[in-house]
């Protein structure tokens, strides 16, 4: 894992927490939203199917799950 893949896999798992305690609706569309619009402003900077790719993989290693 590349450092900028740990860095989006830990940012996508902190929306992930974060929304879960709030028990706000999650989906894949709404942790992109808010890791590329609601963190630091390079996130925006990430390619989204970087994003897309870690939520896929965090889904694999049951990190997260959502319906």
């Amino acid at each position: 894992m590349t450092t900028l893949q740990a860095e989006i896999v830990a940012t996508l798992y902190s929306v992930y927490k974060d929304l879960k305690s709030m028990q706000q609706k999650i989906s894949s569309q709404i942790l992109i939203n808010e890791a590329r619009n609601n963190w630091h402003d390079r996130k925006k900077t990430i390619e989204i199917e970087k994003w897309e790719r870690a939520i896929e993989w965090m889904k694999e290693k049951q990190l997260i799950s959502y319906e």
